[in-house]
């Protein structure tokens, strides 16, 4: 693939897990190997190398193979757009620094992460120089959080989280639902959950930004603020659209007590009960997402 075209700055995509890959609504014993014979599901694994097809299948749950299908694809979507070469040529490496080491493209010049949550996907990726790029998406589950959150009261589900939140992030995300003696509706709840992941999806995305885990020495240290957790778009909007995107919020950061200068952090609420946070340095103009469909935009551009 080659073009006269600069290639776009940033790009952040978006890739409906569930509708591209179908899988049964709930976990259930059905193993990979059916999930991975639907003709959707077939055609789309033989776009990614075997050994990404492997890592793919190897999952027990055809939900979590979907999602891992769908972020390779995303990735090597990505690289084929950023750095403007064909399907064939976008190699996905792995660092060996970790276990889990950061994927980057074999030949360099360009930035790209990965997140997935629930039934989607999402990418954000660069070939600007010197600008670093991290996302993460979250989902409020309204049945297990609620539950957990019930069961163990608000107080105790937050402060498991202590060594990842600071004291002053533990007490705004505390502060969220209202005191002792006040009712704990599902919407007092929700709003709680929603403070919560704003601020989970934050730092992760600013450490998958930096390239560390949320394991890093200065986890605690890394503070955000004037987080408003974004809200999702009308009933209505959704009715017709479960990815259509709300609100959109930033936040600032500090890192042992100095403030952070030069990254940008965005919230964006998407469907009824997910966020995706992005963090960049180098540059805060970010573009709006584009909601990625295999046989539209991805087969095409694999299959050239």
């Amino acid at each position: 693939m080659s073009s006269s075209t600069s290639p776009p700055p940033v790009i952040r995509l978006l890739l409906d897990a569930r509708t591209s890959f179908p899988y049964p609504a709930t976990p259930t014993r059905q193993p990979v190997s059916i999930w991975s014979s639907h003709p959707s599901t077939r055609s789309a694994l033989s776009l990614l190398p075997s050994a990404e097809q492997t890592r793919v299948t190897k999952y027990y749950f055809p939900k979590d193979a979907a999602l891992s299908l769908a972020s390779f694809l995303l990735k090597h979507l990505g690289i084929v757009r950023c750095a403007q070469i064909s399907w064939a040529d976008s190699t996905i490496r792995q660092e060996k620094t970790t276990q889990n080491g950061k994927p980057y493209y074999e030949k360099g010049g360009l930035e790209f992460n990965v997140s997935h949550h629930g039934e989607a996907a999402v990418l954000i990726a660069t070939s600007q120089q010197n600008v670093k790029v991290g996302i993460d998406l979250v989902q409020v589950d309204m049945e297990k959080d609620l539950k957990s959150v019930r069961s163990q009261g608000w107080t105790a589900y937050v402060t498991i989280f202590k060594e990842v939140f600071s004291d002053i992030e533990v007490r705004t995300i505390l502060l969220s639902i209202p005191g002792a003696g006040a009712p704990m509706t599902d919407q007092t709840i929700v709003k709680g959950l929603r403070c919560f992941y704003a601020h989970w999806a934050l730092k992760e995305a600013y450490f998958k930004m930096t390239g560390d885990a949320l394991l890093a020495d200065w986890l605690q240290q890394l503070e955000f603020g004037g987080v408003e957790p974004p809200a999702p778009a009308d009933r209505d909007i959704l009715i017709d659209d479960k990815w259509a995107w709300g609100t959109v919020s930033t936040a600032t950061a500090t890192l042992r007590g100095k403030n952070v200068e030069g990254v940008y952090l965005e919230l964006r609420a998407l469907g009824e009960h997910y966020m995706v946070a992005t963090a960049v340095e180098g540059t805060a103009e970010l573009p709006t997402f584009e909601k990625v469909e295999v046989e539209k935009d991805i087969m095409p551009l694999a299959k050239a």
